[in-house]
């Protein structure tokens, strides 16, 4: 999907994650909804993409929002909230399987992308010494 500047574009945390059309697609993290406010600026695919939450209806459980930088969209791309804020834990059931796979591979360093304080990689790391690492 190509989002345009100036484009108003909504996530839906009722529409399957797999699905979308140039308007809109769904969200794997529906609880997203709990998280932003309106005027929070949400970053897709590693801030290459930035949308601004001008409207949001919670009970229905869709976010409406305006595209501040062109770019392409595709499967599988992160999202944050600027500054901060998410609930979503910082390890997922993947990630949690690739430190399984890692420590298997024998390998040198993990990395977390998004850990939110020092439990994270506390929990982080100690999945790995339990793996093997």
């Amino acid at each position: 999907v190509l989002l345009n500047q100036g484009d108003v574009f909504t996530l839906s945390g009722t529409l399957d994650a797999q699905s979308g059309t140039q308007e809109m697609v769904g969200l794997d993290y529906p609880e997203l909804i709990q998280d932003v406010n309106e005027g929070d600026i949400l970053l897709l695919d590693d801030g290459r993409i930035q949308l601004k939450v001008s409207q949001l209806h919670r009970d229905e459980q869709w976010i409406k929002t305006t595209v501040l930088n062109s770019g392409k969209l595709s499967n599988r791309k992160g999202i944050n909230l600027l500054g901060g804020g998410l609930s979503a834990p910082a390890l997922t059931a993947k990630d949690i399987q690739d430190i399984d796979t890692a420590a298997k591979l024998r390998a040198d360093f993990l990395a977390i992308s998004f850990p939110r304080n020092a439990q994270d990689i506390e929990y982080a790391r100690s999945l790995a010494q339990k793996a093997g690492c």
